[in-house]
């Protein structure tokens, strides 16, 4: 069952929740914003989403991700523990431990054992996202979501509604203050 002694190198699939840098979805990277008043003037204003504590804005902000990279490590030790159930193979690599499962001779491998690794973690995610209240059946959950789509349904008429009243309003009078 030992397929890698020590010394040998290897490629390890490894998938990890991590934050990404992406360009912020309000100033898109450029850091300010333009806030256009009523009549016309522009205002450039440094931009409040990206910015982080009592510094400027960054232009980016931080949004989590799986990020899949396989890795290469050299084995520094095989550790085998055999038992009823079988013969039981950890590799070692200085401080970590590398699953047999997860240890490949080619990059390649590492990559797609990565790739299903991410997917397997995306999906174990939506499923456990699936239930808002963990102790309630599904048949509860399932009304909990419809009845949030029917009230944004309701809040979207609405809103709609109240934009096209603005709309005309400001047509049919000069909208002097």
């Amino acid at each position: 069952m030992v397929k890698h002694k020590v010394g040998d190198t290897v490629w390890v699939a490894r998938c990890e929740w991590r934050t990404v840098q992406v360009t912020c979805p309000i100033c898109f990277g450029k850091r300010e914003v333009t806030l256009i008043l009523g009549n016309g003037e522009k205002l450039a204003m440094s931009c409040d989403y990206c910015r982080k504590g009592y510094k400027g804005p960054y232009g980016t902000i931080g949004e989590y991700r799986y990020i899949n990279k396989p890795e290469k490590f050299k084995i520094t030790a095989v550790e085998i523990k055999v038992s009823e159930k079988g013969e039981e193979v950890k590799y070692m690599s200085e401080h970590y431990i590398l699953y047999p499962d997860k240890v490949f001779n080619s990059e390649a491998d590492a990559i797609k054992k990565s790739e299903e690794m991410k997917k397997e973690l995306e999906e174990k995610q939506k499923e456990d996202k699936l239930k808002v209240k963990k102790h309630k059946n599904y048949s509860w959950n399932a009304g909990y979501h419809l009845r949030e789509v029917k009230e944004c349904k309701r809040k979207i008429e609405y809103h709609t509604n109240m934009a096209r009243l603005c709309k005309e309003k400001a047509r049919t009078t000069s909208e002097k203050v």
